[in-house]
């Protein structure tokens, strides 16, 4: 089975690419991204949710155009979307049996308009890595909450989950669910509490950095995800380097 697609509204398809109207800048090139979902064990994840969210446009602006994207893994845990447009994403995974993992990335963050007719595919990909659920029910109750929109619930568990008592991968688990629920200074206080247990993991490097980023804090988030590149798995690593890119020529 092939990966979804997701297909944005009001598009106009030239020659491959899709390009989108802006009221604030003109036509956007709507980029695909591909990913893929696997379980720590290295399994593939079929059926995962994968979600992508706009906070913000071209070069911080106001985000003008579709802000929200869904795709479901195929039996090899790969996924597609296609439409996103220049800004800053957050990009959350999910699946039955596993804690969600949230990324806060940037998307062309400094172009927006066409500068080709051949396609938009973007250079890299982005490869969720789920933790497992089970003897998590505070971790998993957070999580349910945070989809249902009960904000109070999600906060109120992630707050009991980050005890002294916490591994360092539930401390992560519950930063990334505090970045879900866009509770950005709660994220960098748990992440803190993970690299205090495992000075420069990586998976708690990028969430730092993607709570920096969530406040539009380019030189914050730059300096982390600078960090973080190289500590992390290699197939993540293009990714962060598109990131670091951007946000070193926003700051120009």
């Amino acid at each position: 089975m092939s990966p979804a697609v997701v297909a944005p509204c009001a598009c106009v398809v030239l020659v491959g690419t899709l390009v989108f109207g802006s009221a604030a800048g003109g036509a956007q090139m709507a980029h695909r991204i591909r990913g893929s979902v696997n379980a720590v064990s290295g399994a593939a994840v079929p059926d995962a949710q994968v979600r992508a969210e706009a906070i913000a446009g071209f070069r911080g602006e106001q985000f003008a155009g579709q802000k929200h994207f869904d795709a479901t893994s195929n039996a090899k845990g790969e996924w597609t979307m296609l439409g996103l447009t220049s800004g800053v994403w957050v990009f959350e995974a999910s699946a039955p049996g596993h804690l969600p993992q949230v990324f806060v990335l940037t998307i062309e963050l400094v172009s927006r308009k066409p500068i080709s007719a051949i396609g938009s595919a973007l250079r890299w990909q982005l490869p969720f890595t789920l933790e497992p659920a089970a003897g998590r029910a505070t971790l998993e109750g957070a999580a349910s909450a945070a989809h249902a929109g009960d904000l109070t619930t999600a906060v109120t568990r992630i707050g009991i989950a980050t005890g002294e008592a916490s591994t360092v991968e539930e401390l992560i688990a519950a930063g990334e669910l505090a970045l879900m629920t866009r509770q950005n200074g709660l994220a960098e206080a748990v992440f803190g509490q993970a690299l205090e247990k495992v000075p420069q993991h990586p998976r708690a490097l990028v969430g730092l950095a993607s709570a920096a980023l969530m406040q539009l804090n380019w030189d914050v988030a730059s300096t982390r995800f600078w960090t973080a590149r190289d500590l992390v798995a290699r197939d993540l690593r293009p990714a962060l380097a598109a990131v670091i890119s951007d946000l070193q020529q926003v700051t120009q």
